[in-house]
């Protein structure tokens, strides 16, 4: 037997023993800190009542104001193989899926934030390969203890009154993949995203993305069966009020731009979510930005009430960086839909990795563009030494009055 088929095999012995009660304590076990005395700063968005559509270039609610995404990315469910915790360190030797410590629910409502991205990831929905009679699924298998986690991860924070975004989440594409190099040069113990048992035999990442892409066995259908029992679970709640279909479609400079094919993508992952929640916000993201302006895709989905998406890490803001927002506000504004920055790390600042000491007021400048070009933005993202100083769950030091300025 192969080491993925050996992993997986250990994971479903280990995943039937799975209980609620070992769920609570993994979760519990993450939160001992005590956060220091940290004065809060209330950076002051105005709360987003559901459900949303678009009106042009505007999100707008129920009552026709306008509403902009002022939020934090919410990660740790999407990493993992359909365990939690340490016991996915137990089976694959990699860390499994983690909910956020409790503290996340009270202070990202309490800074004034109004939004949050939260990440979820096939990997965990769908660990085990569904069981298929005349090419239909008849058997999902669903991850049970994965949904009650992302149920309680969802109602923390729409009970809050915080509009929540759901994405599928991936990083160096699937778990099928160990020790993989990130583009920082760091080792990272396994990817993230796509179920392992999609690629058995597959040798790397570049060969999974490229026949994902290319819709090999069907992988694009079974990935919008997987968005349409998630939005079809949310449906209810209008505090979910977006999703956010593919993580950062990019090419690896593996594969050529049309060969991502994401038109045909968005189209097919889009149908399936709305046929199931006709009201819920439609996010796509192009391929990776290119200083030439090359992208992937040539036209929005055809589908109503659609939000043009794209993650911005930078190192400056003046000339490049505000290039980069030009280059994408004018691709939205040409298509008349809103434009919404999923991921960014306050110039580095909000990241593990040194900051850009002027990090300060290219972040300022930043936030009163965005300002001014009703541009929607989720930082990424609520961690420790993302945003949250380490070991705490206060705030990096001017990080919150900084955004604020952008509000």
């Amino acid at each position: 037997m192969s080491k993925t088929g050996r992993r997986r095999a250990r994971l479903r012995d280990v995943f039937t023993s799975l209980s609620t009660a070992g769920l609570v304590a993994a979760s519990a076990a993450s939160c001992t800190h005590t956060a220091p005395p940290n004065p809060v700063v209330d950076i002051g968005a105005p709360r987003i009542q559901g459900p949303l559509h678009t009106d042009g270039t505007r999100i707008v609610d129920a009552t026709g104001a306008t509403v902009r995404f002022i939020g934090v990315d919410i990660g740790g469910l999407g990493k993992g193989d359909g365990l939690p915790g340490d016991q996915g360190t137990a089976v694959t030797g990699c860390p499994g899926w983690q909910a956020p410590p409790a503290s996340a629910y009270a202070d990202v409502p309490a800074w004034g934030f109004n939004a949050v991205r939260v990440s979820l990831s096939w990997a965990n929905l769908q660990p085990d390969a569904p069981t298929m009679s005349n090419g239909k699924v008849v058997d999902p298998k669903w991850n049970t203890a994965y949904l009650q986690a992302v149920d309680h991860v969802v109602d923390g924070f729409t009970s809050k009154g915080m509009a929540v975004i759901l994405h599928m989440s991936q990083s160096h594409w699937s778990p099928a993949f160990g020790n993989v190099q990130t583009n920082k040069g760091a080792i990272r113990c396994a990817g993230v995203g796509m179920p392992s048992w999609l690629y058995t035999g597959v040798s790397n990442e570049y060969q999974a993305r490229r026949s994902f892409f290319a819709d090999e066995d069907h992988q694009q259908e079974l990935y919008a069966d997987a968005w349409r029992f998630v939005a079809a679970r949310y449906a209810s709640n209008k505090q979910v009020v977006a999703a956010d279909m593919m993580n950062e479609p990019y090419t690896k400079h593996a594969m050529t731009l049309s060969e991502l094919n994401l038109n045909r993508l968005y189209q097919t992952v889009g149908t399936a979510i709305r046929s199931v929640d006709p009201t819920i916000l439609l996010a796509f993201q192009d391929s990776q930005y290119t200083p030439g302006g090359s992208f992937a895709l040539t036209e929005p989905p055809a589908l109503p009430n659609v939000i043009y998406t794209f993650h911005y890490y930078v190192d400056q803001w003046a000339p490049s960086g505000q290039a980069q927002i030009q280059t994408y506000l004018d691709r939205a504004r040409q298509w008349n839909v809103p434009l919404w920055i999923g991921e960014f790390d306050a110039f580095s600042y909000a990241s593990p990795r040194p900051s850009d000491p002027s990090w300060q007021s290219d972040l300022t400048q930043m936030m009163r563009y965005t300002k001014e070009a009703d541009i929607s933005w989720t930082e990424f993202t609520y961690a420790d030494r993302w945003m949250l100083q380490e070991g705490t769950n206060a705030p990096k030091p001017d990080l919150l009055e900084t955004l604020k300025r952008g509000v």
